[in-house]
């Protein structure tokens, strides 16, 4: 490195600092920005690579061996073994421009603790199988095939950071293989791996959705942890080394010169070999150097997990609040799994036609991300939650005029009487749907399926609508799509939920806040327009066009695998509490009748895991635990004024200004735009949450609202301008609702998580997420039927300013709850140990 007040090139820099590897198995990028340690790949990689051209006779080569080798493989698929064996190929390819390790990605797709320990016993008698620790041995096997007299002791296995594969890597390194845990994001994760005896782990500086896709955020970098990990090594004298992954940019490089190792991918490199700064600056923003290191004050305590899954899972789930097992997941799911499996079945048919089928499924790779991203999930649950709501107000509307001109009702009291009970259908069908879908959706495996059918009961609802010709068939319409919303407002946020987890979840129901707005501004409009200009059945032509595009959507969108509950080990008993048969008594008995291997979830044939079967989690039914929460009922009861707030405004405004300004209409309807428009800022309120928790933006709403609403009593007969205070005021209680209507969907959704966190397994393996949902669900739609009831009765018997008045204390009541109850943004909490040491303990802050 150049002296101070010279130049430096920073790649150079870096080199100097930190061992860097090449995160590419492009032989030209080995020989331009090289020299280079190790190489490191992975499957997603491996496939864009076997897209190029030039790789055409090596694929070919690949399909012909894979056909040879394949009876000395059984169990696996020539697919899998051709793709394994390309891989192979093209890491013999780059060896001899790196000095150090060819690390090659095991398959990600194999998870199962059972039949890892199955294929470890065949994989010590010398046979192959076609799971994890047999697929690394094959790998060995391969690369002595295809390169004799290739040095083994050159290879290193990256195996994804799980219990079942760090219990993998614990074997292979008693086989002489070197492993590397990959998909790291908690210290628990690289403790672990430092005692099953890993070469390296690497910590992921950022989702892999950040790296993929550009316009991802996932909130920054996480750089402290490499700092953290190898800290905790060198004071505990570990050998395992760091090997930091997946940065973005070229500042992250900077800060982690002095890091043990760096994989560094082809575009990164190129830019800091064309960058050269002052020597002095560079050196001083590295974290490890030991003024900044010092700014890292915790220390972790050593522990051990290695003989305890119980202990490690439960610490796991944990840490940093779930985000690290959520990400990992999210790792696990996105950037190997779904695509993974793409890659394999491109092999199959790459002999006919190489180059275009690599090509083809590359695209189909990229396509297949993008459809299980967090981005498009977003996107189809807003557009569902638009459409729904659209074609639900709709309807509003031309209601009367189908009483009287379809069904033949003349009188307006029938009218009148009908038209209510039509639009109160709707609410009550809600809240029975939002409990039914939301006890289902938490019994199901998957989120998607019911969120697709769920297109179908609104397809039906919108049918009836539109061909309809008798009381029976309407309100069967209405109570239709009662159903419909309840579908999307429970399964649809629980699969969002899921897909985007917990970091980014505040800004996502932001969005659907704005998209419920966008439909409830919408429907009554362009419904209205329609049956003036066009008619009766005009009205649902966009209706059925945006049903079409909307099931396109939801059948393009990916549900990725997930550990949906508990992400910590959990086998459940029965209601008694008693163990299931088989696993009862010693818990060594891991035999089926036949003699074969018992899948049972998480528990091994390890005397070290025997404590796990006498420590079993009896899963609670999750309504009446919920509503024992203080937390989660200041949300639902948070949720349930501010609709009975919004929707109350619907039922007086309009006979109000009407009353005492002898305003028209359209003055009505500035009225409700000005309290509907400030939606549009819940994604900002959302992004608040995310960051600060759902205490601050729900609390600022509600004092935002408390003296808009005692302001609102003055705007009397007497008033100047009544007409711009009231916009004014509207405005400011509008703002209330955009800041704390989708914090307080968040926090319910934040208190299943807590709960999870503290009891690991309590709504056993799918989770609560749905009924909390539900839940919320149900009291918003209660608000909705009270609040039109209450501000109706208060001003007719009263008075408007008893009605503001009243409004406002109730906001009090709810911001004293909020300030008390609600929770605040995760947060690590330290604890002085006798050494006058810092322990770190993770958990969610209530």
């Amino acid at each position: 490195m150049g002296s101070i007040g010279e130049s430096v090139n920073l790649l150079e820099y870096l080199r100097s600092r930190s061992q860097v590897d090449c995160d590419s198995l492009d032989v030209q990028v080995a020989k331009d920005l090289g020299p280079f340690v190790d190489c490191t790949s992975n499957q997603i990689d491996s496939c864009l690579e076997l897209s190029l051209p030039h790789r055409e006779e090596l694929l070919k080569e690949s399909v012909v061996l894979s056909r040879q080798l394949l009876k000395q493989y059984p169990g696996v698929k020539q697919e899998e073994l051709a793709f394994e064996i390309a891989m192979v190929k093209m890491s013999m390819v780059i060896a001899p421009f790196i000095t150090g390790l060819i690390l090659i990605m095991s398959n990600p797709l194999l998870t199962s603790t059972l039949e890892i320990v199955k294929n470890a016993e065949r994989a010590l008698s010398v046979s192959s199988g076609g799971h994890i620790l047999t697929q690394e041995a094959g790998i060995t096997q391969l690369c002595c095939h295809l390169q004799p007299g290739f040095k083994t002791s050159r290879l290193c296995i990256k195996v994804a950071s799980t219990w079942e594969g760090l219990q993998a890597c614990r074997k292979l390194t008693a086989m002489g293989i070197k492993t590397l845990a990959t998909t790291l994001f908690t210290m628990e994760q690289s403790i672990l791996a430092a005692e099953v005896g890993c070469e390296y782990v690497s910590p992921f500086v950022h989702e892999l959705q950040t790296v993929l896709d550009e316009s991802h955020d996932d909130g920054g970098g996480n750089l402290d942890l490499c700092l953290e990990i190898q800290r905790y090594y060198q004071r505990n004298k570990f050998a395992t080394r760091v090997k930091a992954a997946a940065l973005v940019n070229v500042d992250e490089a900077k800060r982690l010169a002095g890091v043990a190792a760096v994989t560094v991918a082809p575009d990164l490199l190129r830019a800091l070999a064309d960058t050269e700064e002052l020597a002095s600056e560079t050196a001083r923003i590295s974290i490890f150097e030991d003024q900044n290191a010092q700014t890292l004050k915790t220390v972790h305590e050593r522990e051990t997990f290695v003989n305890d899954e119980r202990k490690y899972r439960e610490a796991f789930a944990r840490s940093n609040g779930g985000k690290g097992a959520q990400r990992t997941k999210e790792g696990q799911s996105m950037d190997d799994n779904a695509r993974y499996q793409e890659s394999r079945t491109s092999i199959s048919s790459i002999e006919s036609t190489p180059i275009e089928a690599s090509r083809y499924k590359a695209f189909g790779m990229f396509a297949q991300s993008f459809r299980s991203s967090k981005t498009f999930t977003t996107f189809v649950v807003c557009v569902a939650i638009f459409t729904d709501i659209l074609l639900q107000n709709l309807v509003v509307p031309v209601l009367p005029y189908a009483l009287q001109q379809r069904v033949g009702l003349f009188r307006k009291e029938e009218i009148q009487k009908w038209n209510s009970i039509l639009l109160a259908s709707y609410g009550g069908a809600l809240m029975f749907g939002s409990m039914l879908f939301g006890w289902i959706g938490d019994r199901i495996p998957g989120r998607r399926t019911p969120f697709v059918l769920g297109l179908i009961v609104l397809a039906a609802s919108t049918l009836c609508f539109a061909l309809g010709s008798s009381l029976p068939v309407l309100l069967i319409a209405r109570l239709l799509e009662g159903l419909s919303t309840a579908i999307v407002s429970t399964l649809g946020m629980a699969l969002l939920n899921d897909v985007v987890g917990p970091e980014h979840i505040g800004k996502a129901m932001g969005y659907t806040s704005m998209a419920l707005s966008s439909g409830l501004l919408l429907g009554p409009v362009l419904g209205g327009v329609l049956y003036e200009y066009g008619g009766y059945f005009q009205v649902f032509y966009p209706a059925f066009g945006l049903i079409v595009v909307e099931g396109i959507l939801r059948l393009m969108v990916i549900e990725a695998k997930s550990s949906r509950g508990s992400t910590a080990v959990v086998q459940e008993a029965d209601s008694s509490g008693s163990l299931p048969p088989k696993l009862s008594g010693s818990g060594q008995d891991c035999s089926s009748p036949d003699g074969g291997i018992q899948e049972a979830p998480s528990i091994e044939c390890y005397p070290e895991t025997e404590p796990l079967l006498a420590k079993l989690v009896v899963p609670r039914s999750a309504v009446p635990t919920l509503l024992c929460s203080p937390r989660f009922l200041t949300a639902i009861l948070g949720g349930f004024i501010l609709m009975s707030i919004g929707c109350g405004f619907d039922a007086v405004l309009a006979p109000y200004i009407k009353d005492e300004f002898d305003m028209k209409s359209t003055h009505a309807a500035t009225l409700f735009l000005a309290l509907a428009l400030p939606m549009f800022l819940a994604p900002i309120a959302g992004s608040l949450t995310d960051r600060y928790g759902a205490r601050l933006p729900v609390a600022s709403g509600f004092a935002v609202a408390i003296p808009s609403l005692v302001l609102l009593k003055l705007v009397t007969g007497s008033t100047s301008k009544p007409f711009l205070k009231l916009i004014v005021l509207l405005v400011f209680i509008g703002i209330c609702l955009a800041f704390a209507s989708s914090p307080l969907s968040v926090e319910a959704s934040k208190v299943v998580l807590a709960l999870e966190n503290d009891t690991p397994g309590v709504f056993g393996r799918h989770g609560a997420y749905a009924q909390a949902f539900g839940l919320m669900n149900t009291t918003s739609a209660a608000g909705g039927l009270v609040g039109p009831l209450y501000t109706g009765f208060v001003r007719v018997h009263f008075g408007w300013g008893a009605m503001s008045l009243s409004l406002s204390a109730i906001c009090s009541v709810m911001l004293a709850l909020v300030v008390i109850f609600s929770g605040r943004k995760p947060r690590p909490r330290t604890v002085e140990t006798t050494e006058g040491r810092t322990l770190v303990r993770n958990e969610v802050v209530s």
